[in-house]
Protein backbone atom coordinates (compact mmCIF):
# COMPACT_ATOMS: atom_id res chain seq x y z
CA UNK A 1 0.00 0.00 0.00
CA UNK A 2 1.11 3.51 -0.78
CA UNK A 3 -0.14 6.93 0.29
CA UNK A 4 1.07 10.49 -0.27
CA UNK A 5 0.16 12.77 2.63
CA UNK A 6 1.16 15.95 0.79
CA UNK A 7 -1.37 15.28 -1.97
CA UNK A 8 -3.77 13.13 -0.03
CA UNK A 9 -6.71 13.67 -2.39
CA UNK A 10 -4.69 12.81 -5.55
CA UNK A 11 -6.12 15.81 -7.38
CA UNK A 12 -2.67 16.94 -8.54
CA UNK A 13 0.12 15.00 -10.28
CA UNK A 14 1.68 12.65 -7.74
CA UNK A 15 5.40 12.35 -7.02
CA UNK A 16 7.03 9.30 -8.67
CA UNK A 17 7.32 6.25 -6.44
CA UNK A 18 9.60 3.24 -6.55
CA UNK A 19 6.90 0.61 -6.34
CA UNK A 20 7.69 -2.91 -5.15
CA UNK A 21 6.48 -5.19 -7.95
CA UNK A 22 6.82 -8.95 -7.98
CA UNK A 23 8.19 -10.36 -11.28
CA UNK A 24 5.47 -13.02 -11.23
CA UNK A 25 2.76 -10.40 -10.84
CA UNK A 26 1.73 -11.53 -7.35
CA UNK A 27 2.50 -8.14 -5.79
CA UNK A 28 0.71 -5.14 -7.24
CA UNK A 29 0.86 -1.64 -5.77
CA UNK A 30 -2.33 -0.30 -4.19
CA UNK A 31 -2.56 3.48 -3.77
CA UNK A 32 -4.77 5.23 -1.20
CA UNK A 33 -6.32 8.68 -1.65
CA UNK A 34 -9.05 10.66 0.07
CA UNK A 35 -12.35 11.53 -1.57
CA UNK A 36 -13.04 15.21 -2.32
CA UNK A 37 -11.67 18.28 -4.16
CA UNK A 38 -11.96 16.66 -7.62
CA UNK A 39 -13.81 13.89 -9.44
CA UNK A 40 -13.25 10.17 -8.95
CA UNK A 41 -12.00 10.00 -12.54
CA UNK A 42 -9.31 12.64 -11.89
CA UNK A 43 -8.05 10.73 -8.87
CA UNK A 44 -7.96 7.32 -10.54
CA UNK A 45 -6.24 8.74 -13.63
CA UNK A 46 -3.53 10.39 -11.49
CA UNK A 47 -3.02 7.12 -9.59
CA UNK A 48 -2.82 5.10 -12.80
CA UNK A 49 -0.32 7.52 -14.33
CA UNK A 50 1.79 7.03 -11.20
CA UNK A 51 1.99 3.31 -12.00
CA UNK A 52 -0.25 1.87 -9.30
CA UNK A 53 -2.40 -1.16 -10.08
CA UNK A 54 -5.43 -0.42 -7.89
CA UNK A 55 -6.89 2.91 -6.71
CA UNK A 56 -8.52 2.90 -3.28
CA UNK A 57 -10.55 6.03 -2.51
CA UNK A 58 -11.33 6.70 1.16
CA UNK A 59 -14.66 8.39 1.85
CA UNK A 60 -14.23 11.71 3.62
CA UNK A 61 -17.49 11.39 5.59
CA UNK A 62 -18.63 8.82 8.13
CA UNK A 63 -21.53 7.49 6.07
CA UNK A 64 -22.90 4.30 4.53
CA UNK A 65 -21.05 3.89 1.21
CA UNK A 66 -23.04 0.90 -0.04
CA UNK A 67 -25.16 3.07 -2.32
CA UNK A 68 -22.49 5.55 -3.47
CA UNK A 69 -21.57 5.21 -7.14
CA UNK A 70 -18.07 6.19 -8.31
CA UNK A 71 -19.53 7.65 -11.49
CA UNK A 72 -17.69 8.73 -14.62
CA UNK A 73 -17.56 12.51 -15.09
CA UNK A 74 -17.45 12.06 -18.86
CA UNK A 75 -13.65 12.00 -19.12
CA UNK A 76 -12.94 8.44 -17.99
CA UNK A 77 -12.03 7.01 -21.38
CA UNK A 78 -8.73 5.14 -21.35
CA UNK A 79 -8.54 4.36 -17.62
CA UNK A 80 -7.62 0.70 -17.25
CA UNK A 81 -6.94 0.09 -13.54
CA UNK A 82 -9.71 -0.95 -11.13
CA UNK A 83 -10.80 1.35 -8.34
CA UNK A 84 -12.99 1.18 -5.27
CA UNK A 85 -14.48 3.38 -2.57
CA UNK A 86 -14.03 2.32 1.06
CA UNK A 87 -15.47 3.80 4.24
CA UNK A 88 -13.73 6.49 6.24
CA UNK A 89 -13.34 4.06 9.16
CA UNK A 90 -11.69 1.38 7.00
CA UNK A 91 -9.46 3.95 5.34
CA UNK A 92 -8.27 5.38 8.64
CA UNK A 93 -7.43 1.86 9.86
CA UNK A 94 -5.30 1.24 6.76
CA UNK A 95 -3.53 4.59 7.11
CA UNK A 96 -2.89 4.01 10.82
CA UNK A 97 -1.35 0.64 9.95
CA UNK A 98 0.91 2.27 7.36
CA UNK A 99 2.09 4.81 9.93
CA UNK A 100 2.77 2.41 12.80
CA UNK A 101 3.76 -0.91 11.19
CA UNK A 102 7.39 -1.98 11.06
CA UNK A 103 9.06 -2.86 7.77
CA UNK A 104 8.82 -6.54 8.69
CA UNK A 105 5.07 -6.24 9.38
CA UNK A 106 4.55 -4.43 6.10
CA UNK A 107 6.45 -7.11 4.18
CA UNK A 108 4.41 -9.88 5.80
CA UNK A 109 0.99 -8.29 5.27
CA UNK A 110 -1.16 -9.03 2.23
CA UNK A 111 -4.00 -6.80 1.10
CA UNK A 112 -6.44 -8.33 -1.38
CA UNK A 113 -9.15 -6.68 -3.45
CA UNK A 114 -12.06 -8.63 -4.86
CA UNK A 115 -14.41 -7.27 -7.52
CA UNK A 116 -17.45 -9.52 -7.67
CA UNK A 117 -20.96 -9.24 -9.06
CA UNK A 118 -23.70 -11.36 -7.54
CA UNK A 119 -25.55 -13.40 -10.13
CA UNK A 120 -28.00 -15.66 -8.28
CA UNK A 121 -30.17 -16.25 -11.36
CA UNK A 122 -27.33 -16.77 -13.84
CA UNK A 123 -27.93 -13.63 -15.86
CA UNK A 124 -25.95 -10.45 -16.51
CA UNK A 125 -27.42 -7.37 -14.86
CA UNK A 126 -26.24 -3.97 -16.03
CA UNK A 127 -27.20 -0.37 -15.27
CA UNK A 128 -27.34 2.65 -17.56
CA UNK A 129 -27.03 6.10 -15.97
CA UNK A 130 -28.23 8.92 -18.19
CA UNK A 131 -30.46 11.95 -18.65
CA UNK A 132 -33.39 12.05 -21.06
CA UNK A 133 -32.00 15.29 -22.52
CA UNK A 134 -28.59 13.82 -23.41
CA UNK A 135 -28.51 13.02 -27.14
CA UNK A 136 -25.38 10.85 -26.93
CA UNK A 137 -26.94 8.68 -24.23
CA UNK A 138 -30.17 8.31 -26.19
CA UNK A 139 -28.22 7.42 -29.35
CA UNK A 140 -26.37 4.70 -27.42
CA UNK A 141 -29.60 3.25 -26.01
CA UNK A 142 -31.17 3.23 -29.48
CA UNK A 143 -28.14 1.52 -31.04
CA UNK A 144 -27.81 -1.00 -28.20
CA UNK A 145 -31.47 -2.00 -28.19
CA UNK A 146 -31.01 -4.72 -30.81
CA UNK A 147 -28.15 -6.30 -28.84
CA UNK A 148 -30.19 -6.24 -25.65
CA UNK A 149 -33.14 -7.93 -27.35
CA UNK A 150 -30.93 -10.61 -28.91
CA UNK A 151 -29.73 -11.63 -25.43
CA UNK A 152 -33.31 -12.01 -24.18
CA UNK A 153 -33.70 -13.09 -20.57
CA UNK A 154 -29.94 -13.67 -20.17
CA UNK A 155 -29.55 -9.97 -19.31
CA UNK A 156 -31.42 -7.34 -17.31
CA UNK A 157 -30.91 -3.63 -17.91
CA UNK A 158 -31.95 -1.11 -15.24
CA UNK A 159 -32.05 2.62 -16.10
CA UNK A 160 -30.99 5.29 -13.62
CA UNK A 161 -31.37 9.03 -14.05
CA UNK A 162 -28.85 11.65 -13.00
CA UNK A 163 -29.95 14.44 -10.63
CA UNK A 164 -28.10 16.54 -8.07
CA UNK A 165 -28.88 18.73 -5.07
CA UNK A 166 -28.61 22.51 -5.12
CA UNK A 167 -30.64 23.86 -2.15
CA UNK A 168 -28.54 27.04 -1.94
CA UNK A 169 -28.63 27.93 -5.64
CA UNK A 170 -30.15 31.12 -7.03
CA UNK A 171 -33.98 31.13 -6.52
CA UNK A 172 -34.58 31.53 -10.26
CA UNK A 173 -32.35 28.51 -10.96
CA UNK A 174 -34.28 26.44 -8.43
CA UNK A 175 -37.57 27.60 -9.94
CA UNK A 176 -36.57 26.58 -13.49
CA UNK A 177 -34.31 23.58 -12.96
CA UNK A 178 -35.22 21.95 -9.63
CA UNK A 179 -37.95 20.38 -7.55
CA UNK A 180 -38.40 20.10 -3.78
CA UNK A 181 -36.53 23.33 -3.06
CA UNK A 182 -33.37 22.22 -4.84
CA UNK A 183 -33.34 18.60 -3.66
CA UNK A 184 -33.63 17.36 -7.27
CA UNK A 185 -32.04 19.43 -10.05
CA UNK A 186 -31.13 18.81 -13.68
CA UNK A 187 -29.73 20.81 -16.57
CA UNK A 188 -28.66 20.17 -20.16
CA UNK A 189 -25.45 22.15 -20.96
CA UNK A 190 -25.85 21.69 -24.71
CA UNK A 191 -29.27 23.35 -24.79
CA UNK A 192 -30.14 26.03 -22.26
CA UNK A 193 -33.68 26.26 -23.66
CA UNK A 194 -34.52 22.96 -21.95
CA UNK A 195 -35.52 23.58 -18.35
CA UNK A 196 -34.29 21.20 -15.67
CA UNK A 197 -37.84 20.73 -14.39
CA UNK A 198 -38.88 19.46 -17.84
CA UNK A 199 -35.91 17.05 -17.87
CA UNK A 200 -36.90 15.64 -14.48
CA UNK A 201 -40.52 15.14 -15.57
CA UNK A 202 -39.37 13.34 -18.74
CA UNK A 203 -36.94 11.20 -16.72
CA UNK A 204 -39.81 10.19 -14.42
CA UNK A 205 -42.03 9.43 -17.40
CA UNK A 206 -39.37 7.15 -18.92
CA UNK A 207 -38.83 5.42 -15.57
CA UNK A 208 -42.58 4.79 -15.31
CA UNK A 209 -42.65 3.38 -18.85
CA UNK A 210 -39.74 1.09 -17.96
CA UNK A 211 -41.47 -0.10 -14.78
Amino acid sequence: MYYESERKDACEPLDPLDFQVDPDGDITPFFLAWRGSCSFVSKVRAIEELGAAVAIIIDNSAEDISHIIMSDDGSGNGISIPSMLISKKDGEELLDFLKTASDEELNQTALMATFSINSPDNRVEYDIWYSSSNDRALDFITDFEAHDKSLGTDVLMTPHFVFWKCPFCDPNYIKNDCYAGGKYCAVEPSNNLIKGRDIIIEDLREKCLYN
